[in-house]
């Protein structure tokens, strides 16, 4: 909703002193000359409402069905949560792991696996993880790191046996039969947002 309320201001500035003729313009040349909007501002926002909106309903999912049943919670809202975010923003929000829990998180083009090797080769060098952009052809793609902040993260993500315990193991194996989002620390690189326009 804020990147449509950005996009119309500077719609209703940018067309404020010309004609009517001069007024009617495609798609294609709005979003080409549309390089005022501040992508990282609004990335910053959208993505911060999604994490914010994730993490209640895992809190919550956590305080009323422990461990266990925040896993079967999280497979059956997380998706549906992420997607209504997408609608009312007008772009497309995604999490993508190079260890991901479920296949559809995996990177799934060029753009996405290049800002995934960004954010994995600087965290091998300790450098730090800021969010940018990258252009593709129409589209403007923002990414942002999501790294492994809270203890309560590693009982899912954590060392399986150490920190994940067996009965939450076994709901994650049994509804993720090839899960790859286990073993992190804290701190760790988990992944990134994606969002596209």
């Amino acid at each position: 909703m804020k990147y449509t309320f950005f996009l119309s201001l500077w719609l209703l500035g940018a067309c404020g002193g010309v004609t009517k003729q001069e007024k009617v313009a495609s798609a294609s040349q709005v979003k080409s000359t549309a390089v005022d909007i501040d992508y990282l501002k609004v990335g910053d926002e959208i993505t911060n409402t999604s994490q914010a909106a994730l993490l209640k309903e895992i809190s919550w999912a956590l305080s009323k069905k422990g461990n266990e049943g925040a896993v079967g919670h999280c497979n059956l809202k997380a998706v549906a949560l992420v997607d209504s975010l997408s609608d009312a923003n007008q772009c497309e929000i995604r999490r993508v792991s190079d260890k991901y829990r479920n296949p559809n998180d995996k990177a799934q083009n060029t753009v996405e696996t290049k800002a995934l090797q960004i954010f994995l080769e600087k965290h091998s060098k300790q450098e730090a993880l800021k969010p940018f952009t990258l252009q593709e052809g129409e589209n403007t793609y923002y990414f942002k790191p999501i790294m492994l902040g809270m203890e309560t993260c590693l009982s899912c993500h954590g060392i399986p046996q150490q920190d994940i315990q067996p009965a939450t193991l076994n709901t994650i194996r049994r509804l993720y039969p090839n899960d790859l989002a286990v073993g992190y620390k804290l701190k760790d690189f988990r992944g990134m947002w994606v969002v596209k326009w």
